[in-house]
């Protein structure tokens, strides 16, 4: 019966998970890095900055991830550029 009730509420969406990176995400993080290394600033420094975790950071940075916009809001804040920038990652490679 609760099974039931939960199907009602949230109907079923079959969806495959891999642990296969998302070409787009992958190349936000490529992005995302290069601004973090080009302001010489860790990937635990970062943490701090964003109130995030360490491993969040590396996760956004492989691609393994969606990115919040709250945390891209933190992203952009700590990098200390504005969001468009942040997303300015399309014509990475």
């Amino acid at each position: 019966m609760l099974q039931n009730m939960w199907q009602r509420i949230i109907p079923h969406q079959t969806r495959i998970m891999t642990n296969l990176p998302n070409p787009s995400l992958v190349k936000f993080g490529k992005h995302l890095k290069g601004l973090r290394t080009a302001k010489k600033i860790s990937r635990k420094k970062m943490a701090l900055l964003c109130d995030l975790t360490n491993e969040e950071i590396k996760n956004y940075e492989a691609g393994t991830v969606d990115v919040d916009l709250l945390s891209m809001v933190r992203l952009a804040a700590a990098l200390k550029v504005a969001l468009p920038v942040l997303m300015d990652y399309k014509d990475m490679e």
